[in-house]
């Protein structure tokens, strides 16, 4: 060999001719782009960017569901308004059942607007890829359970304690509200994400992986108890050194003094985290990952956890539990594994209900 001459490049291979080239040759930008990046599994989040709406496919109208939705709510907030004042006032001669019947139908209108906007969505995304995120907005999937739950739930209830509001904090009216409200995460998760496989290639369940992460998130779940009461104790001591009483109880609290000890740990340390932790860390943060990427997906997922505990809860609450919030998604943005901050979770809640009723001495 030459020293002196300086090696050629290898030159790069001819393409294949017309007769010897495969169907679909050359590949698309697109297909090529997907091909480099490699197949979406749990370990290496896509990170795209949300569909244009050039990408979507053709669908039914939304503005129905837009005219639904405010109509629906008025009618829900006014007849269960003044059903609950004609109880209250015990008005002579006036029957709350026209008003109740008002707020069922303008809580129906109400779920019938947020359906139509998440079934028009689904309709328009699938023809995106099956690594997109495919489903309906969050924010109406989450407007479903923070909104029409409720509004359906308020009836039902009035009619079924004869219009005794008193009742309505029952053990036995209380645990048919906890008991429903993750049954309804369950439901519309499945009608919405699960059958039109919205946000497919996301695994919920990873076998004895998924066990072993379960054993290590409740004893971890020990570790982020103890920190929290810790964090907020600090709180609390800075608070009154500034003049400031954060006393307050949470309405979670309430509602759990007055729950056998079994029922409060079945509600609220075993179906609301598995149900809370499906619906903010395997459906929120996995479709704003698929439309905004890791970062805005921990951010926004964090944030929707905070606000959905803001009814009923304290400042000093919300704080605790937004940070809780960061940890858990951080957590299942770095593992990928749902069972890892179930257990967290489930173990948070379950200290919490023990150290409650250990304190207010309630068997």
């Amino acid at each position: 060999m030459d020293a002196s001459r300086p090696s050629q490049p290898a030159l790069p291979p001819d393409p294949p001719s017309a007769a010897e080239a495969p169907a679909g040759w050359p590949p698309a930008p697109a297909e090529a782009a997907r091909a480099a990046q490699g197949p979406l599994t749990e370990a290496t989040p896509p990170g795209r960017t949300r569909p244009r709406f050039e990408e979507l496919a053709p669908g039914p109208p939304i503005w129905p569901g837009w005219v639904a939705i405010p109509i629906g709510f008025l009618a829900a907030v006014a007849g269960d308004g003044v059903a609950e004042f004609l109880i209250a006032q015990h008005v002579s001669g006036t029957s709350p059942t026209i008003a109740l019947w008002i707020g069922v139908i303008g809580a129906l209108v109400l779920m019938g607007g947020l359906s139509w906007l998440a079934v028009a969505s689904i309709i328009r995304r699938r023809a995106l890829p099956a690594d997109r995120y495919r489903g309906p907005s969050v924010l109406v999937i989450f407007a479903m359970i923070e909104l029409g739950l409720p509004f359906l739930l308020v009836p039902p209830l009035l009619a079924f304690t004869g219009g005794d509001i008193e009742t309505l904090s029952s053990p036995g009216a209380l645990t048919l509200q906890l008991l429903i409200t993750p049954l309804g995460f369950f439901a519309l998760l499945a009608v919405f994400v699960a059958v039109p496989r919205a946000l497919d290639g996301v695994r919920l369940w990873l076998g004895a992986a998924s066990v072993r992460q379960a054993v290590i998130g409740l004893l971890a779940g020990l570790l982020v108890w103890s920190a929290a009461q810790v964090l907020a104790g600090v709180l609390v001591a800075i608070l009154h050194l500034l003049g400031i009483n954060p006393e307050g109880e949470q309405e979670v609290t309430a509602i759990a003094q007055q729950l056998p000890v079994p029922v409060a740990v079945l509600t609220i340390a075993v179906l609301a985290p598995i149900a809370e932790e499906l619906f903010f860390r395997g459906f929120v943060f996995n479709a704003w990952e698929r439309e905004y990427g890791t970062r805005r997906a921990l951010i926004g997922a964090t944030l929707l956890f905070g606000l959905a505990h803001v009814p009923g809860g304290t400042p000093l609450a919300v704080v605790v539990v937004l940070l809780l919030g960061l940890l858990l998604t951080g957590v299942y943005a770095r593992t990928r594994n749902l069972a890892t901050t179930i257990g967290i979770h489930a173990t948070f809640n379950l200290a919490s209900v023990l150290a409650l009723f250990l304190l207010s001495g309630h068997g």
